[in-house]
């Protein structure tokens, strides 16, 4: 049986003593392996951190060249440089870049080898044997029985005095060792001295030389490397988060990972649908933010804008706040207002930039930062490319009223987009829900001063805009031009039939198969009466107080061609060749072969930019459709492919796209309708006046009674 003094001073086989020796075992075990962990896998670390390293190199690289291509003398270098030499430069730029890097680190590692100097100064020939005296002399004390320390402390045997400190001493606290800096150590270095002294037995731990500190501080950063702790700007380390187990002492930190970037640009139907997917997914990825860069404060609902420029009363609804995109545990994501300049592969640079309040703070975080003027690149891990068509003339708040462009004039479209998005013509639009709404009351009132309008194009557009001016100024003479034989000539027949009735029996004159001599659009006459007068190919001869140009949308290519090459554009429509995945590829496509099963696809390693994807109106998707629920579609496929890349990498399958059946509504008068979906063909007579934008206000996250003034 063990004795009393046994019992309190932890000797014998007392249950709680086998406890502790177990624990202790088990942290010791703990200890070795975390070190055996991290020497197994330093050379995978290794190569690890020089691929790291690459990376990061590169997108700094990215990041300067896409600036200095924003500038006016890199526009001008462009002219003059091939894609090939542009390639060179680049890799050129990262290798100098990872040798300049090489070479410091090489300085630093001589510098820190003199290290090995000091030890041989303050430490000599008789480290080990001095180390070896500091063992045994804690082993004696360790030694001396509990009742012998307990006796000392009550009869008040004074302590034994420190030791006079030599030159060697003195000189050893120089360097950065002994008692001094023992003392300012933080929980981590205690820990590694308490496990070293007590666990490992090396000795007292409370005066170590300065040879012995270093090592414990690279033991330090090592463990510190392994759970991803930060330093501050200053290189000092951030305090962990310290928590203890009842069984076992532990520090545990929750590790700080870098943000990747997911950048969507453009926030309509497809930009938006994919953002809401994606931050409901990422919740288990917080080093994922998502980015929405749009220059409108607000969503464009493109459905009614020819309904409420003609229509007044409705037009505020038109413009959909981006406040309610995410909730409030998803305010890591943000929309940002601002106008895209340029992008690579790897970032974006946007300029004049503010947050909405989709952020909760309203403000915009401290690495997106920038001054009013500045530019700012953003790095991305991910990009989406969804800026869509431009729009044609009478519902483009972006241009001026009245300005016309050839719609047919294809490369004419590519001269002239050489200004940003938000500068067409001269005319530059702030991009705010008062302004648009304003451009919209314009147009009403442009409509409602004229006795009579040309309107050219027999598309959904076109037939809207004539049948709703028809219906709300039954007075004006409005007269239709199209060119083909049919309206809507790749829907069915009876939607053709249905639109061509309601025309007619709202007095429009419908022309068909009359395409416009736009000679007489460039170099407009007028008659006696003031009129405008245009011709038709056919010579026929027209005259109105207006004219609307309801064609010629074009996709807005210009950045993505820019920045990854020509070749990712398809010269026969313009639009961005993507794969069945989405993903932007620069070969030749074939878009009408078939899905293979309409399921997932692995990935092709060769698949040139298999981290940004185009969708919408600017993508060439395989024959779909340019419109909105075709763009929410293939934001679905692209936000899940994009999540499963995120989860298991190159290896993932990754949905493909098949366009769906074709499907439109098209508002013939204020409450007469048609629309198709898929072989369906249904007419109806209950449409509302505002075409029930409360839906769509519902679906970007307001609920109940909306202010739709907001």
């Amino acid at each position: 049986m063990s004795s009393f003094w046994d019992k309190i001073s932890g000797g014998g086989d007392h249950p709680e003593q086998q406890k502790k020796d177990n624990d202790h075992d088990e942290w010791h075990e703990k200890f070795r392996d975390l070190l055996d962990h991290g020497a197994s896998n330093k050379q995978e670390a290794e190569q690890e951190r020089l691929r790291l390293e690459r990376e990061a190199v590169e997108k700094e690289i990215a990041a300067k060249e896409a600036e200095e291509k924003a500038s006016i003398k890199g526009k001008f270098k462009g002219i003059f440089t091939s894609d090939a030499e542009e390639a060179a430069e680049h890799q050129r730029l990262v290798d100098a870049a990872l040798a300049k890097r090489r070479e410091a680190e090489a300085a630093k590692h001589r510098e820190e080898s003199f290290s090995h100097k000091i030890k041989d100064v303050f430490d000599g020939d008789n480290e080990e044997k001095e180390r070896e005296r500091q063992r045994l002399a804690e082993e004696a004390k360790r030694n001396q029985s509990f009742g012998a320390r307990v006796r000392n402390i009550f009869h008040n045997e004074p302590p034994a005095p420190p030791p006079k400190k030599d030159w060697k001493d003195k000189l050893n606290e120089m360097a950065g060792g002994g008692a001094k800096s023992e003392a300012k150590e933080d929980h981590l270095d205690k820990t590694i001295d308490f496990v070293q002294e007590h666990v490992l037995h090396k000795g007292d731990q409370k005066n170590e030389s300065a040879f012995e500190q270093a090592k414990d501080n690279q033991i330090a950063d090592a463990l510190r490397g392994v759970f991803g702790q930060k330093k501050d700007k200053d290189g000092n380390y951030l305090s962990p988060s310290l928590r203890t187990s009842s069984s076992t002492m532990g520090i545990f930190w929750a590790k700080p990972k870098p943000v990747k970037n997911i950048v969507i640009l453009g926030g309509s139907y497809g930009g938006l649908r994919a953002a809401k997917l994606l931050a409901d997914q990422l919740e288990s990825h917080p080093e994922y933010r998502i980015i929405v860069i749009d220059r409108n404060s607000h969503m464009n609902h493109l459905y009614v804008f020819p309904r409420f420029s003609i229509l007044p009363g409705h037009e505020f609804k038109a413009f959909i706040p981006y406040t309610r995109i995410f909730t409030e545990s998803q305010s890591r994501h943000l929309i940002i207002q601002a106008n895209v300049l340029s992008m690579t592969s790897y970032s974006v640079t946007v300029s004049r930039h503010t947050p909405s309040k989709s952020s909760f703070t309203g403000e915009i975080p401290k690495d997106l930062e920038m001054a009013e003027g500045d530019t700012k690149t953003i790095p991305f891990e991910y990009a989406i490319y969804a800026l869509g068509a431009s729009l044609p003339d009478p519902i483009n708040v972006w241009k001026p009223l009245g300005h016309i462009e050839e719609p047919d004039a294809y490369q004419l479209h590519l001269k002239e987009s050489s200004t940003t998005l938000s500068q067409i013509d001269g005319y530059e639009q702030e991009g705010s829900k008062s302004g648009s709404i304003a451009w919209l009351q314009a147009a009403q009132s442009r409509v409602a001063k004229v006795n009579s309008m040309i309107v050219v194009g027999g598309g959904a557009l076109g037939i809207q805009i004539a049948t709703d001016a028809a219906e709300v100024h039954p007075q004006k003479t409005i007269t239709l031009i199209h060119s083909r034989e049919h309206l809507m000539p790749i829907y069915d027949q009876k939607v053709h039939e249905e639109a061509l009735r309601s025309l007619q029996k709202l007095n429009v004159d419908v022309n068909l198969n009359e395409r416009i001599d736009m000679e007489t659009i460039r170099n407009p006459t007028h008659d006696e009466n003031g009129q405008q007068v245009i011709k038709t190919l056919s010579g026929r001869t027209f005259a109105a107080d207006a004219i609307l140009l309801c064609t010629g949308s074009h996709p807005n290519n210009r950045i993505l061609s820019r920045g990854l090459g020509k070749d990712v554009i398809n010269p026969a429509n313009g639009h961005v060749r993507v794969l069945r995945t989405l993903q932007v590829t620069n070969t030749m496509v074939d878009t009408s072969a078939p899905c293979t099963d309409g399921g997932p696809s692995t990935l092709v390693p060769t698949v040139p930019f298999p981290h940004i994807f185009a969708i919408g109106d600017v993508a060439d998707a395989f024959g779909a459709i340019k419109a909105g629920h075709t763009a929410y579609n293939q934001g679905e496929v692209a936000a899940n492919n994009i999540i499963s890349l995120i989860n298991k990498g190159s290896s993932a399958e990754l949905q493909q796209y098949q366009p769906g059946p074709p499907a439109i509504k098209i508002t013939l008068g204020i409450k007469h309708y048609v629309y198709q979906e898929g072989p369906t063909v249904v007419v109806g007579d209950d449409g509302v006046e505002d075409l029930h934008v409360a839906l769509v206000w519902h679906m970007l996250g307001f609920t109940g009674d909306i202010d739709m003034h907001q």
